[in-house]
């Protein structure tokens, strides 16, 4: 059974990236399962479908739209790709855009991006490209759109950096200069890095 969720005409036009060509990059998915009927879970049958009256399906679906290089705007100057980072709501069915990401200097582009087992943030590793070549992660609440760079808690600001995994305890992310890696914790409520 395929279920559609949303279309790219469904968002609306102030959220997408203007006469930019676009496409979808990454996409993150978090769901929450009430039981309305009284019965608790249906322990047979894990799925994300549900029974009428039975369940509702709520959750996010957080993801990146990405621009393409080759444009020129009004002015005849060549447009930068850039990341757009929106969610969408699955119990409200509406978008809400949490950062849109660009670098006069250079394009942007969206490598990857996952959630944390909560909902509550998500990590977006990010490639720069142009004269000065880098890459970021970064780190969103959900809920507020704060973000943080972890780059700019460490205290090699050169290091090559991409996030892993989220575990119970934070976001496990690798920092590499040349021929050497450390794994780094970076623990979002504290806004704090620890190597391990």
């Amino acid at each position: 059974m395929k279920l559609e969720i949303f279309k790219k005409d469904d968002i609306p036009a102030g959220l997408l990236p203007g006469d930019s060509p676009f496409r979808f990059s990454c996409l993150a998915y978090y769901y929450t399962r009430e039981d309305t009927s009284g019965e608790g879970e249906n322990k047979e049958e894990d799925t994300i479908t549900a029974t009428a009256g039975a369940d509702r399906i709520g959750g996010i679906l957080v993801f990146a739209l990405q621009t393409f290089n080759g444009r020129q705007n009004t002015d005849g100057e060549s447009i930068k790709p850039s990341v757009s980072l929106l969610c969408y709501s699955l119990e409200d069915k509406t978008f809400r855009l949490i950062d849109k990401i660009s670098n006069p200097s250079g394009g942007i582009t969206c490598s990857n991006l996952t959630l944390d087992t909560t909902g509550r943030y998500a990590a977006i590793d990010l490639f720069q490209e142009g004269p000065e070549i880098k890459n970021y992660v970064l780190v969103y609440d959900i809920d507020s759109g704060e973000k943080v760079d972890i780059g700019s808690l460490l205290e090699i600001q050169d290091a090559f950096r991409n996030s892993v995994l989220w575990s119970e305890n934070g976001l496990v992310f690798c920092a590499r200069v040349e021929q050497q890696s450390m794994n780094y914790l970076y623990k979002p409520e504290m806004k704090k890095a620890e190597a391990f």
